[in-house]
Order: structure tokens, then C-alpha cells, then sequence
């Protein structure tokens, strides 16, 4: 069912995530700017209030940085999104969000070990405590001076499931959620 034209707004509406209660955060970039922003529409007596941006921009971001891609924790506790440059060379990383009374805490990269795998597209598993992404990550190839078999098993491995076509890649958020202070229900 298409939800009224106060959550779509416009025409670059992506990646919603829906917490228990029914509010909707999803990803947008119509702004003037152009650049891709967290909104959340709350479900108010059974219809959707006009889209409010998060503001989840990292302390010190630079210019342009975009925030896209919301996986919000069923009891809303915490949201997690990608944010970087658009055309820069960095990848967007990783950032988690605590809920903070109305607002939200100060972004913060969610686990720099992730960087090699240039996570993507984060989304919640049904107990709000899996993260699911996307990765074209790859191994090692060593294409140095090798033997007929090493090269063959290189061209072997190359053609294994993580060869840098897209995967879906899963990581339990229970440790960092805890080393965090915010065990939930579901983590204690």
C-alpha cells in the first residue's frame, strides 16, 4: 500500500525502516542540497505526521556528507545508516545513533574492523539485534610470480562466493550494543 504523499514527498524516497510502532525512517534527498538525509514520519493516531530530518550528521563531517540507508531498532533505541561524500574516494561508513530523550547522541562509526568490507545497505534481522549488510569484499590475491597450481587455485578463489560480486553479510550487534551500555531485552 502506497502511504500519502506527506511521507512521499518526493521523488528520491529510499530504504525505509519501520520500528514497532509503525514510524517510518527512510532515506531522502529532496532537499535543495540534494544530498541524502534520514527522515522519520511518526504514525500519530493511526496517520503519518509530516517527515522530520534526523540531523544525524558525525561531529566534524565534511562538507557534503550524506547520510542514507536507516535500520532502526524495533524499540527505536538506535538507528544505524551509512553516511560518506558522494564522489569522494572514501566509502561511506557504518554509523550508529543512540536514541537520546527526543533526539539522538552524536553518530559515531560503528566498527572501523568493518572499513575493508565497505558495508552497505544496513538492515535490522527480526530480533533487532542482527545486522545484515551488503559487501562486494574480497580476500587477498597474491598475482606475483607463482606456480601454474598457486595461480590455479587464485583463479579458483577468485571465483568463489565472495569474488566482488554483491553478498549479504550478517554480524550479531549484541557485544557492541553492550560494550556500548545499551543492552536491550532481547541482549541481556
Amino acid at each position: 500500500m502506497r502511504l500519502d504523499s506527506i511521507v512521499n514527498f518526493g521523488g528520491h524516497i529510499y530504504a525505509p525502516s519501520v520500528s514497532a510502532n509503525q514510524d517510518v525512517y527512510f532515506s531522502s534527498a529532496d532537499n535543495p542540497q540534494h544530498l541524502f538525509h534520514v527522515y522519520r514520519a511518526r504514525r500519530v493516531h493511526g496517520e503519518y505526521a509530516k517527515p522530520v530530518e534526523l540531523k544525524l550528521t558525525p561531529t566534524g563531517a565534511p562538507a557534503g556528507m550524506e547520510e542514507l540507508d536507516p535500520a532502526v531498532a524495533p524499540d527505536e533505541s538506535f538507528v544505524l545508516f551509512s553516511a560518506g561524500v558522494r564522489g569522494s574516494p572514501q566509502p561511506y561508513h557504518l554509523y550508529l545513533a543512540f536514541r537520546d530523550g527526543a533526539g539522538w547522541t552524536t553518530p559515531v562509526d560503528f566498527d572501523p574492523a568493518l572499513d575493508p568490507y565497505e558495508p552497505d545497505c544496513p538492515q535490522l534481522g527480526p530480533d533487532g539485534t542482527t545486522l545484515y549488510f551488503t559487501s562486494k569484499y574480497t580476500g587477498p590475491t597474491q598475482w606475483a610470480r607463482r606456480s601454474r597450481g598457486e595461480t590455479e587455485r587464485d583463479l579458483a578463489r577468485d571465483r568463489a562466493w565472495d569474488n566482488g560480486v554483491t553478498h549479504i553479510w550478517t554480524l550479531s550487534l549484541v557485544p557492541w550494543l553492550q560494550a556500548h551500555g545499551h543492552g536491550t531485552a532481547a541482549t541481556k
